[in-house]
């Protein structure tokens, strides 16, 4: 029986108690005004009263119940499409997860074969140091060196040692640079499963090495009587070793600088060199002043030869335009007087051929002559004050 049934039941039961004291209690005070039909007819109305009731008390609660039963129905049904969602959501994330973890462990298959190759390749002293030379020799080509030039490679000192590179300077100083790995004491740090006393001594066996090349470099390759800068390079083919240097010891690196040794790496030895390249371009204008001057010199007098040259061309000029000024003003004014004199003389003869012609006309034409003798005579006296 469901709890629904047993909840009407009850309902009925208290109901039926409910009335039948009512009943009592009422029949008891009111039974000697009753009698006969009219008691019956009273108990009749009254329990059709309380079915009725009854009934709409039933319906209500039923009304109810089936509402609130189709609110929770809704309520399941909304959060179990929702749980539905979720769940797919989940399983496809799991789904991509699991690829992803599969390509994640794929990748670091294959970088741990990769590493592991590295290793071996670097696991001979002789592979790791043609390894920093290439390297270091990329960095000069970069910076514009050439070999032979500016840098040599494994050049035998006096001393009998014999540096990886030799940086060639200006009046014949060089500085020397060594390549070192230092792997095989770096390698093991990589170890993340190792304990913590492990890295310790792993760390001071590293360190105690990269001191005694310190050492050893800043003994053999320092030699000012011969020519060599007070100073040499450390190329450390690894910015991460480097960086390792300056994070765990840069007590150790200012040791070094005091023993004038500069540690560098691919990072900043391109730095370090365009820096050597830009005091060698210095030093070498130094050298080539005397040069530069004297050139400026000649310069100095072709430029004066020119002015000069420019001034007679400029005098030869004016005088042209001088001249050129005369024939076209004066000369050419004299010429048209001529002409017209001429003219005016035929015309006097065709009109009167037996009468004397007019002698003014001549005269004219002579003063403009003695005219035009003054004015070349002024003109020339003009031009020798130029020349001169």
């Amino acid at each position: 029986m469901s709890l629904f049934n047993l909840s009407i039941i009850f309902l009925l039961i208290i109901l039926i108690f409910s009335i039948g004291g009512i009943s009592i209690i009422f029949f008891t005070r009111f039974s000697k005004y009753f009698s006969g039909m009219k008691f019956k007819e009273f108990a009749d109305n009254t329990t059709e009263g309380v079915e009725t009731k009854v009934k709409e008390l039933l319906a209500e609660k039923d009304d109810k119940f089936n509402k609130d039963l189709q609110t929770v129905k809704d309520l399941m049904t909304r959060q179990y499409d929702k749980t539905m969602q979720e769940t797919v959501k989940l399983v496809t994330t799991n789904d991509l997860l699991r690829k992803q973890n599969k390509s994640t462990e794929d990748a670091i298959n294959i970088a741990k074969q990769e590493f592991s190759k590295l290793t071996n390749v670097l696991s001979g002293t002789q592979t790791r140091g043609q390894l920093g030379e290439l390297m270091a020799e990329d960095i000069f080509r970069s910076a514009g060196f050439i070999k032979g030039v500016q840098y040599d490679t494994q050049q035998v000192l006096e001393n009998g040692t014999r540096p990886d590179f030799t940086i060639n300077l200006p009046d014949g100083k060089v500085i020397h640079m060594d390549s070192k790995f230092i792997w095989e004491y770096f390698q093991p740090l990589m170890d993340e499963d190792s304990e913590e006393s492990d890295n310790q001594n792993r760390e001071k066996k590293f360190f105690d090495s990269l001191k005694r090349i310190i050492d050893e470099v800043g003994t053999k390759y320092i030699n000012t009587k011969s020519n060599t800068l007070d100073n040499v390079i450390v190329f450390v083919p690894s910015d991460h070793i480097l960086s390792f240097i300056y994070e765990k010891r840069m007590d150790l690196v200012q040791y070094a600088q005091g023993k004038k040794v500069t540690i560098t790496s691919p990072g900043n030895l391109l730095l370090v060199v365009g820096v050597i390249k830009e005091f060698m371009k210095v030093v070498t204008i130094g050298e080539n002043q005397n040069q530069i001057m004297t050139i400026l010199d000649e310069l100095k007098k072709e430029w004066d030869n020119y002015i000069e040259e420019q001034s007679v061309v400029a005098r030869a000029l004016k005088t042209a335009t001088t001249h050129f000024d005369y024939l076209e003003g004066r000369r050419r004014k004299a010429l048209d007087r001529k002409f017209n004199a001429v003219k005016d003389l035929e015309t006097q003869l065709d009109k009167n051929p037996d009468k004397a012609l007019d002698v003014s006309i001549i005269e004219n034409v002579v003063e403009d002559e003695q005219e035009i003798k003054s004015i070349e005579e002024e003109r020339n006296q003009r031009q020798m004050t130029l020349d001169n």
